[in-house]
């Protein structure tokens, strides 16, 4: 092989080395960023009778609204991930109405048979 041959090998070694590192840092970047597997930023709601279900949510909500629900029963771990002060309001009617809030931060199980809704909001 001539040396620039060799020196062309070289440098594309090179480069993939730096895009498997660059790799590396984002997937530690977005681990760091997510808690219980729930984004940074989001709500989540997990399976039913699962806890925080090894990380992995069933449902994630970024949008600010109302958001319904639909064949959620049972005992469900909940996690308001989201940033800023923001809330979730959980509500017994489907339109965002009749709800309690939980702030930011919040994590506890509860049983969403008679929550029809979530709504977002700062």
């Amino acid at each position: 092989m001539t040396s620039k041959v060799l020196r062309q090998a070289a440098a594309a070694a090179s480069a993939a080395a730096a895009l498997l590192m660059l790799g590396a840092v984002e997937t530690q970047a977005a681990t760091a960023a997510s808690s219980y597997g729930c984004p940074d930023g989001a709500f989540c709601i997990y399976p039913q009778n699962a806890g925080f279900n090894n990380n992995v949510p069933s449902h994630v909500y970024w949008a600010q609204g109302v958001h319904r629900l639909y064949d959620q029963y049972g005992t469900h771990m909940i996690y308001n991930n989201q940033t800023d002060g923001w809330k979730v309001d959980i509500c017994a009617n489907s339109n965002g109405t009749d709800c309690w809030t939980i702030n930011q931060g919040y994590a506890n199980e509860i049983d969403l048979g008679p929550v029809n809704s979530v709504v977002l909001h700062p």
